[in-house]
């Protein structure tokens, strides 16, 4: 109703995206940071089996 592009892309559209960029980045580093520590911890290594021995 008078607004020009920018002033309604700055005062509508980007407050409703930016918190879902946020949320999106917050979600994927959380995800990637459980993996790491997954990793680090040994969650990748194949389990410790012993072979049985029949006499």
């Amino acid at each position: 109703m008078g607004a020009s592009d920018s002033t309604t892309f700055w005062r509508v559209v980007f407050p409703l995206l930016a918190s879902s960029v946020i949320g999106v980045g917050l979600l994927g580093f959380t995800l990637s940071y459980d993996e790491r520590i997954f990793v680090v911890c040994g969650g990748l290594r194949p389990p410790h089996t012993t072979k049985m021995h029949y006499s």
